[in-house]
């Protein structure tokens, strides 16, 4: 089977098919000690299927990954308009 990817200043990039689904992970921004609590915040992620690749391959990726490329940059906005999701 053939491999659908990209390739940008010697990078290689895998392509997205589709954005099937999102959750918000909890991160820890910084680790408890004795004296104060661990900090945490929400990530958004995004399960993506990728291009020539079957469902087992689909990987949880964070949005700003989703950014870097104008073709996935527009799957997302469409996942988001699809799902009521703010576009930040």
């Amino acid at each position: 089977m053939e491999k659908n990817t990209s390739t940008f200043d010697g990078e290689e990039y895998f392509n997205v098919e589709r954005i099937v689904s999102h959750r918000v992970r909890m991160v820890t921004t910084r680790k408890a000690t004795k004296t104060r609590p661990k900090v945490q915040k929400p990530l958004l992620e995004y399960l993506i299927k990728w291009e020539g690749y079957s469902e087992i391959h689909n990987t949880w990726e964070p949005e700003y990954i989703l950014q870097e490329d104008t073709l996935t940059e527009q799957a997302l906005r469409a996942y988001k308009d699809y799902a009521k999701l703010p576009l930040c």
